[in-house]
């Protein structure tokens, strides 16, 4: 039972997945605390979820998550739950004991080369800040860049390539967007069937990195749009905590 288990990295967390039983473990939120290394387990059964959310110490007794398991689906005995979640736990931790890979840098190093998901503002992948006072226009830029990448349109300079946008708004509300939206549209008609996923937060960047990465990965994004990141870095864009949330 617990051998044939596929472990991935998830950003925020792990997967561990057995194909010949279609269950799968996500072990989010990792912290390391006095007493050991704490956990949230959410087990999947195919599409149906059957616990989320469960706080567990990776280096503790795992049997009341066990017990939980068997009450909400009878086809593996108590014992057999407990080794799943057990192998889980020891897989993750080796993980993350081991932290970042060891990687070996020379000029033959193969890397893939740098490219543009919008020309000339954005490389594929990583961060573009555009700095400017109050009132400019930043947010309306941010949008028609957003509505370029979901079309694949090139526009004023710019060209993009396709991808799922998602735009992480702190400043303003989705009406406002909307009508934002309309206004380019109503001027580019080659950009109205831009489709733009849309989340508004309060808490700060580094609060929401974990549900965020679930998102992206849940929802295939490849372009992500701050607004802004003074208002999601409580002002503090050179604050620890948001340096890290933007590796």
């Amino acid at each position: 039972m617990s051998h044939g288990a596929e472990l991935a990295d998830l950003g925020n967390g792990f997967s561990v997945y057995w194909p010949s039983h279609s269950i799968r473990f996500l072990i989010e939120y990792i912290t390391r605390q006095q007493t050991g290394i704490f956990a949230e387990f959410t087990v999947l059964d195919g599409e149906k979820t059957l616990c989320e959310g469960h706080r567990v110490n990776l280096n503790g007794d795992k049997v009341r998550v066990a017990k939980k398991l068997h009450e909400y689906d009878g086809r593996f005995k108590l014992p057999e739950w407990t080794l799943l979640i057990e192998t889980a736990a020891v897989l993750v931790l080796r993980r993350y004991r081991e932290g970042e890979p060891l990687l070996r840098l020379n000029a033959s190093t193969p890397v893939e080369e740098l490219s543009y998901q919008l020309n000339p503002l954005v490389f594929h992948r990583k961060t573009t800040i555009l700095y400017g006072d109050g009132g400019l226009g930043k947010s309306s830029l941010a949008m028609l860049c957003g509505m370029l990448v979901s079309t694949g349109k090139s526009l004023a300079g710019l060209s993009a390539v396709p991808g799922r946008v998602l735009y992480v708004d702190y400043e303003d509300s989705w009406d406002v967007h909307v009508r934002r939206m309309r206004a380019i549209a109503a001027c580019h008609h080659e950009l109205k069937a831009a489709d733009v996923a849309y989340q508004a937060h309060h808490e700060p960047i580094w609060n929401i990195v974990p549900m965020l990465l679930r998102r992206v990965q849940t929802e295939q994004i490849t372009f992500l749009i701050l607004d802004s990141l003074a208002a999601a870095t409580c002002g503090d864009s050179s604050a620890e905590a948001a340096t890290k949330a933007f590796r």
